[in-house]
């Protein structure tokens, strides 16, 4: 039997980790042998495995795109699966002004 509860808590964990940028606890959050199977956009050849596998990925995101953050919309848990829907991005605005860096398409 799988404790789904549990799973959904690590699985938000990791956004929490990308989030505050604390990739020193991904070995804290993931098993060694934790295979995932990255990003939808960017899928791997074969499945990634263990903490420095998602720490590669994270830091090319962080490269991209600096200000980089991840919103949870909904968590599905069934088994031993775990998936996040999310919205992945910059924060788009700044801060001492908070206009928008990019316009959203219907201003353009």
């Amino acid at each position: 039997m799988f404790d789904l509860e549990t799973n959904k808590a690590i699985a938000l964990r990791l956004v929490e980790v990308f989030n505050g940028r604390r990739l020193d606890l991904l070995e804290d959050v993931l098993h060694p042998e934790f295979r995932g199977r990255g990003i939808s956009a960017f899928p791997p050849d074969g499945p990634e495995v263990g903490p420095g596998a998602r720490r590669k990925l994270y830091e090319m995101f962080y490269q991209a795109i600096p200000d980089a953050r991840a919103e949870v919309l909904d968590v599905v848990a069934e088994g031993d699966k775990v998936v996040l829907v999310d919205r992945f991005g910059p924060l788009y605005s700044r801060a001492a002004t908070d206009e928008p860096l990019i316009p959203p398409a219907r201003d353009r």
